[in-house]
């Protein structure tokens, strides 16, 4: 019994050291989600972290709990197994059968769970999929590798994440700890009045004046355009928040300094005095450059787990008499793809709806066929995903059937921020034009599924099949969107 105790208690503190329960939902792990689904053709994925208390989603479809009691959790018994557990009627199994999940709503009866294991063996969770049907021959060979596949790369990705959470704990902590010069130079003379702690900053001897252009001389070349010149201070132009490389008379170093400053006016309104504080940066400058690669290296393993499960998906499908099926598969990765390039380009928080429109438009249509118009708004890496897969639907609609399978014909996509009674809302409309007339598809698909879930799946959507083209409005509350 101890040795159980003993087991918990470090799979536990294993699960607090990824520091990630209770965390907003995150793209990479949406992402994965999704292709588990959709490979392994069920109605519910989850990636599911078992705590001493209950089980947390930290990504899901097809479940709207965030999480449910342990009673209820399927997952805990996956961590038992090495690396893969398979029920195919959960009414059958001794573990589930009287688990109030699968007795009452929404009546589960399939499970397949990949364990989430640390590298030194630590079962944090499982990656799985669900169903409400049994399924007497569980997996197929390849949805069972491919769901391990997608449980180690969700393994890597938690890596990754923790050690980008303590580069940041680490820059954080730098910029605490970093002392504080104060500075004041005279416009009209040129004389800067440093403390001692500037002095010591910029490896200079303790004095109580220096030339300002004494301190100019020790900015690298390339960087002098981001600090003053006394033409600069003469005129009130010079940048008062800024960042430039020293190199230090003391110890001949490179060091990164941030500064800030504020201008002081005589009556006429004539800058007569910069003042200002400056500060050494330059390990906050090396971890950022590290987060940077980390992120890097993160977008590249979720592109990597991307074509992969592609590969498994073509390999696997490839006898699949509907091979356009298979075909919107692949484009629909490559549009995920786009939308991960595209939020590494924002370090992962986020990107502009401008932005995540023309990665995707870019991978179908000549982007001069596609008209652009809206106000710049930033939106969240959830989102910048469910942009990508819905605009992508659109399009490959549009260059199938629509306005963009003829010449001549284009798209016209702007959205607008409205205030209504209860919140502001993001509006965004498509428009086509010059095209056949449109009509509604004969069969409602996956793609069809999606435009209908609207934007982030809030479904407020009207869709219009007209004489010019297809007319569609989508809605959302602008704080889902935007928040994280």
């Amino acid at each position: 019994m101890s040795d159980d105790i003993n087991e918990g208690a470090t799979r536990l503190a294993a699960l607090r050291a990824y520091d990630v329960l209770d965390t907003p939902p995150e793209p990479q792990f949406d992402d994965i989600v999704r292709l588990a689904q959709t490979l392994c053709a069920t109605p519910i994925a989850l990636m599911s972290l078992v705590a001493a208390d209950r089980q947390w989603f930290k990504a899901r479809i097809g479940l709207e709990a965030h999480e449910t009691p342990l009673d209820q959790s399927v997952c805990i018994h996956a961590l038992k197994e090495r690396d893969l557990l398979v029920i195919p009627d959960l009414t059958q199994d001794e573990r589930t059968r009287i688990n109030t999940l699968v007795t009452g709503g929404p009546r589960l009866r399939f499970y397949a769970g990949a364990v989430l294991r640390t590298p030194e063996g630590q079962a944090l969770g499982a990656l799985c999929v669900i169903d409400t049907k049994p399924r007497p021959g569980g997996l197929t060979a390849d949805q069972k590798q491919s769901l391990l596949a997608l449980a180690r790369q969700t393994m890597l990705l938690l890596q990754y994440r923790r050690a980008l959470s303590h580069r940041i704990e680490a820059v954080e902590s730098a910029q605490r700890a970093g002392g504080v010069g104060i500075f004041e130079i005279d416009i009209a003379s040129g004389t800067l009045l440093p403390s001692s702690e500037f002095c010591h900053l910029f490896g200079l001897p303790a004095r109580q004046t220096f030339a300002a252009t004494e301190i100019e001389r020790l900015v690298l070349p390339e960087d002098r355009d981001a600090i003053s010149s006394r033409l600069t201070r003469a005129s009130g132009t010079a940048p008062l928040d800024t960042q430039y490389r020293i190199r230090r008379p003391s110890d001949g170093k490179v060091r990164w300094i941030g500064r800030r400053g504020a201008f002081e006016h005589d009556a006429t309104g004539r800058p007569t005095r910069l003042r200002g504080v400056v500060q050494d940066i330059t390990q906050r400058k090396h971890l950022e450059a590290r987060q940077q690669m980390l992120s890097q290296e993160l977008s590249h393993r979720m592109k990597n787990a991307l074509a992969l499960v592609n590969a498994i998906a073509t390999q696997t499908l490839h006898h699949v008499a509907d091979q356009a099926a298979l075909e919107a598969f692949s484009r629909r990765i490559m549009a995920l793809g786009k939308a991960q390039e595209v939020l590494l380009a924002q370090s992962m928080t986020g990107a502009p709806i401008r932005s995540a429109i023309e990665g995707v438009v870019g991978l179908l249509v000549d982007p001069r066929q596609v008209v652009l118009k809206g106000p710049e708004i930033d939106i969240n890496a959830r989102s910048v995903l469910s942009f990508s897969l819905l605009i992508h639907e659109l399009a490959t609609n549009a260059t199938k059937y629509g306005a963009l399978s003829k010449e001549g014909g284009r798209v016209v996509v702007d959205w607008r921020i409205e205030d209504t009674v209860k919140e502001a809302e993001l509006v965004l409309a498509w428009r086509e034009e010059g095209g056949p007339a449109a009509s509604p598809p004969e069969r409602r698909g996956f793609g069809s599924r999606l435009i209908q879930s609207g934007l982030a799946g809030t479904g407020h959507v009207d869709i219009r099949y007209e004489s010019a083209g297809l007319q569609a409005e989508f809605r959302a509350p602008l704080a889902f969107l935007t928040h994280s």
